[in-house]
């Protein structure tokens, strides 16, 4: 989707602090941290994931240290190490928030800053779209909490609340994602232990479909752009970004 995104929440931090220190919690194979690395080069950049995907991010050297596990499971033994926790797309999966907002408090220095971005749930387009709207995506989106419900959330985990970033975050993939959600419908699945073996046959239906939909994929992709500095203006995004300040003593 390219490096825009990620450096805009990188950006987000700017004015707030100067950081030395940075865990990117659920960081999947790094790819944040790369790029972060050009808003704030003097940082030091660590992530945490329960897959291999971190292991690999440190050997690639897109990360200076990978930690494998669950951010609560790491937390006695990161305390107070970052000025930075960023957990982004990481919030909605977890079946409750506070054990992941309370181990941010506990692995950040006194006044380090939590970073957290989500999916919006009043995005028009959940609506509109109802379950095409991928960012429902179930049934690994768990909880996804309006803005309201998240900053309090994050509130009475110990911080308090610096900045909100709403149409700053959204990005222009709604109808495209949409697209992406009906043709994988329709192309069907394959290769999954729980169905029969894949035939070349079904195989070759598959790719047909995919080939089908690619036209339907392009007419999305270009109406998403034509329509969303409209919808931007009037309503909530698809996406939207917390800035907390650990609260001393909290």
């Amino acid at each position: 989707a390219g490096s825009a995104p990620y450096q805009k929440r990188a950006e987000m931090v700017t004015g707030h602090a100067e950081p030395r220190r940075w865990l990117d919690a659920g960081g999947g194979h790094g790819h944040f941290c790369c790029v972060a690395r050009e808003v704030w080069p003097d940082c030091s950049f660590e992530a945490s994931d329960l897959s291999v995907s971190v292991e690999a991010a440190e050997r690639r050297g897109w990360v200076d240290r990978g930690w494998r596990g669950a951010l609560p499971d790491l937390a006695g033994e990161l305390e107070g190490r970052f000025d930075v926790v960023s957990m982004s797309h990481v919030l909605e999966h977890a079946p409750e928030q506070a054990p992941e907002i309370e181990a941010a408090h506990r692995v950040l220095a006194p006044g380090g800053l939590l970073l957290a971005e989500v999916p919006d749930p009043d995005c028009p387009w959940g609506r509109i779209l109802g379950r095409w709207w991928l960012p429902w995506f179930q049934p690994q989106h768990l909880n996804l909490a309006p803005l309201p419900v998240l900053t309090e959330r994050i509130e009475a985990g110990g911080f308090e609340i610096v900045a909100t970033h709403r149409r700053e975050a959204a990005l222009p993939v709604d109808l495209l994602y949409a697209a992406i959600v009906l043709v994988n419908r329709a192309a069907g699945q394959l290769d999954k232990p729980w169905l029969p073996p894949t035939t070349p046959a079904r195989r070759r239906a598959h790719g047909a479909v995919w080939l089908v939909g690619l036209p339907v994929l392009a007419v999305a992709a270009l109406l998403d752009r034509i329509l969303f500095p409209l919808v931007s203006r009037i309503a909530p995004g698809n996406n939207m970004r917390v800035l907390a300040r650990r609260v001393e003593g909290a």
